[in-house]
C-alpha cells in the first residue's frame, strides 16, 4: 500500500463549503454508496466497540462517494500542470466493503474534527505522475483506492493526516519533529519509481525514528505513517513505541499535535484502538 500526498503548491485557493452536499454531485460524478444491512450490522458492531471512547462520531454515507469512472473528482489545477492524474471506478465488490471501512475510520473523530473534510472518493485505481497509488488528498477531500490490496482505513488516516497538519501547523514543532530523524526530501512518486516504498517495519529504521522505508521520503509521510499507525496500528507499532527513543519522541508530538486538536486525543485513547 502506497499512500502519497501531492504537494501542497498543487492545491487549489478556494474550494466548495465544507460540508455542503446538497449540490455538490457532478451530472455522472459519482455514485453514491447505500450500505447493505450486513454492512449496517457491521458498522453498528464497530460503534459499540469503540462506545467506551469518547466523542466518536459516524459521519452520513452521503459524504462517501463511489467514483462512477466519469467527469472530474480532482481539483481542476491537477488536470492542468502535468500531473497526469487519473483514476478508475471502483468495482461493486468493493464499494460496500469500502464503506464499511471509512466509516470505522470516522468514527474514531469527534465530530468537529471532520470539519476540515467535505468529501471521501472510493476508486478503483489512482494514479498520477505516471505512478500508481492508494490515496491521496486536496484541500478537504480524501481519495482512496478500494481493492483486495489496499488496507482502506489506514489510508483513509493517512490521507487525512495531511489535511489535518496543514489545517493546524501551530499544533505540532515540526522543526523538533524534523530534528529527531532527517528524511531524504523526496516526493512520494520519487520514492516510489525508486523502489523505496516498503511499509514493512525494520529495526534499523526503527532506531532512526522512521516505521518504514517510505516514510524516510519526506516529513510529511513520515507523519503520515505515524497517523495511520496511532488510528489503526497494531501491537507492533505500539511495542516499537516503547523500544526505539526516537519512535517514542515522534509518537509524543504526533499525539500533543492531536490532542491541542481535541483533548479526547490522547495516548490512553489511541491504545484503546489496538484489537
Amino acid at each position: 500500500m502506497i499512500n502519497p500526498t501531492i504537494s501542497s503548491n498543487y492545491y487549489p485557493k478556494t474550494e466548495k463549503k465544507l460540508f455542503n452536499l446538497v449540490n455538490v454531485p457532478i451530472k455522472d460524478e459519482v455514485t453514491k454508496i447505500k450500505p447493505t444491512s450486513s454492512d449496517k450490522n457491521l458498522l453498528s458492531k464497530s460503534a459499540k466497540n469503540l462506545g467506551s471512547l469518547p466523542n466518536i462520531n459516524l459521519m452520513p454515507f452521503d459524504s462517501v462517494f463511489a467514483y462512477s469512472g466519469k467527469d472530474k473528482i480532482f481539483p481542476n489545477s491537477w488536470y492542468s500542470l502535468n500531473i497526469n492524474v487519473s483514476a478508475k471506478r471502483v468495482s461493486n465488490d468493493y464499494e460496500n466493503k469500502g464503506i464499511v471501512q471509512v466509516e470505522k475510520a470516522l468514527a474514531k473523530y469527534p465530530n468537529h474534527t471532520l470539519d476540515s473534510l467535505s468529501k471521501v472518493y472510493l476508486v478503483g485505481e489512482l494514479s498520477f505522475f505516471n505512478s500508481k497509488f492508494s490515496g491521496t488528498n486536496s484541500k478537504d477531500k480524501v481519495y482512496i483506492v478500494s481493492n483486495e490490496k489496499n488496507e482502506v482505513e489506514k489510508t483513509f488516516h493517512h490521507e487525512f493526516s495531511s489535511i489535518l497538519l496543514r489545517n493546524n501547523p501551530d499544533k505540532i514543532n515540526i522543526s523538533h519533529w524534523k530534528d529527531i530523524s532527517k528524511s531524504k526530501n523526496i516526493t512520494s512518486q520519487e520514492a516510489v519509481q525508486a523502489g523505496q516504498s516498503s511499509l514493512k517495519f525494520y529495526p534499523k529504521l526503527l532506531e532512526r525514528g522512521f516505521l518504514c522505508e517510505y516514510a524516510r521520503s519526506n516529513t510529511e509521510n513520515d507523519f503520515n505513517m505515524y497517523a495511520e499507525n496511532l488510528f489503526a496500528g497494531g501491537k507492533e507499532f505500539w511495542e516499537a513505541v516503547d523500544k526505539y527513543p526516537k519512535v517514542r519522541a515522534k509518537t509524543d508530538l504526533i499525539i500533543h499535535f492531536y490532542n491541542k486538536i481535541d483533548p479526547a486525543f490522547t495516548e490512553g485513547y489511541f491504545k484503546a484502538l489496538v484489537k
